[in-house]
């Protein structure tokens, strides 16, 4: 049988706990509720400030990514070229751009030791995408020194290790729940997209107008790149600030974009010329310096909105932290 009187013995004892303990015990008890809440919301934020660690490291590992993307974009470009001409163009300004590849591989495998475990699997699953890809440079090098592959088969070998590295990009917002950093991250990605496909066509037009003639299938290859480009720049200007949209404007403009954009316009509107290039006098090594400064003016405001992505992440981290 339970003891009903239980409980009014209880409240007799407290009635009789003198008034220090009274105190003690009002006191105390709300504190340390308080103190296991701040513990939980301390607990919280160094989670946070984990997460917002690692998404700055990601940042910072940005800038050895878009060095090596725009390196890889070169040697593509280069050695495009250097096919097409049946190997007899350019032979040096590829080996020159192999060499500056294996530095910015070298870079970013360095930068890329601080990835650990900590990470997600998607991200350590495309680090592994991206290492196979670079693994393969080797082979690639050597199938084009033999000839081994088609023009259009290299294009896609380099193009498919840019992509990956690009998609790394895209993982630094993932884990940090930020609509600022993930906007900028976005913006970023867009950029980047336009750049690459800029140098797709600096690629193609590269070849096609050392071989003075669009061979069969390459200018729908063309127009198609040139679409895709087109594309990229659409969704930069729904994703890009007012302030993004400015650089890009003020940055990506000059005499040699223009004749980048003319000698382009012509070679569409000239597709079925035989002797692509010769009426405006327009040369293969024309072609190249002018959309190059157009490539190398997209990679300034790469550049600038990686910093801007750099920042926001340090900003959070430090706030977490």
């Amino acid at each position: 049988m339970s003891d009903r009187s239980a409980p009014l013995r209880r409240i007799t004892r407290v009635r009789n706990w003198r008034v220090r303990s009274k105190l003690t015990a009002v006191v105390l008890v709300p504190t340390l509720a308080t103190v296991a809440l701040a513990g939980a919301r301390v607990a919280a934020a160094g989670t946070d400030a984990r997460t917002f660690d690692r998404v700055a490291k990601l940042a910072d590992l940005g800038r050895q990514v878009t060095t090596l993307v725009q390196q890889l974009q070169v040697e593509r470009d280069l050695t495009s070229r250097f096919s097409a001409s049946g190997r007899q163009k350019g032979a040096n300004e590829v080996q020159t751009a192999r060499k500056n590849v294996d530095t910015a591989v070298s870079a970013l495998d360095t930068a890329a030791g601080s990835i650990d475990s900590t990470y997600s699997p998607d991200l350590h699953n495309e680090f592994a995408q991206v290492n196979a890809n670079l693994a393969g440079l080797t082979t690639l090098r050597q199938a084009v020194g033999n000839a081994g592959l088609t023009r259009t088969s290299i294009l896609a070998e380099y193009s498919a290790a840019i992509q990956s590295l690009l998609s790394l990009d895209a993982s630094i917002a993932i884990t940090a729940n930020d609509r600022d950093l993930e906007n900028a991250v976005r913006t970023l990605a867009d950029l980047s997209q336009i750049k690459e496909f800029a140098s797709q066509v600096r690629a193609d037009l590269l070849a096609i107008l050392d071989q003075k003639a669009f061979a069969v299938g390459e200018f729908q290859d063309f127009v198609g790149v040139v679409a895709r480009e087109q594309s990229a720049t659409d969704q930069f200007a729904v994703d890009a600030s007012t302030a993004d949209q400015a650089l890009f404007a003020n940055t990506v403009i000059g005499a040699e974009v223009s004749n980048a954009k003319t000698i382009q316009d012509t070679a569409t509107r000239e597709q079925n010329s035989p002797a692509l290039g010769n009426e405006q006098n327009q040369t293969a090594d024309d072609w190249y310096t002018n959309e190059s400064k157009k490539i190398n003016l997209l990679r300034v405001v790469e550049q600038k909105l990686l910093g801007k992505v750099i920042t926001l992440s340090d900003r959070l981290r430090s706030s977490k932290q």
